[in-house]
């Protein structure tokens, strides 16, 4: 399964972030992050039990009965009783 790349706060955080390398003028290797504000809705694999993990996460700490779609929202990719299995566990 996959769910957005954002962490459990209501700050929208990403919990997959993307670095760019390139030279400077000196020739020196720059490492920088390479953000944008849409990668919070990217896609990363998770399993359901740290989805679940998560949610809950999510509901304490910011005093909520009511997780937000952008937090919630899953992508099943496998509709085999194996593979869902696996998911779970």
């Amino acid at each position: 399964m996959f769910a957005r790349n954002l962490k459990p706060d209501t700050n929208k955080n990403k919990i997959i972030s993307v670095y760019k390398e390139f030279k400077d003028h000196n020739n020196k290797i720059v490492i920088l992050p390479d953000d944008s504000m849409w990668d919070a809705y990217n896609w990363f694999k998770i399993k359901l039990s740290k989805l679940v993990q998560r949610t809950e996460e999510y509901l304490e700490k910011n005093n909520n009965s009511i997780v937000p779609e952008y937090l919630s929202e899953i992508f099943l990719i496998s509709n085999n009783n194996e593979n869902m299995e696996k998911l779970i566990n």
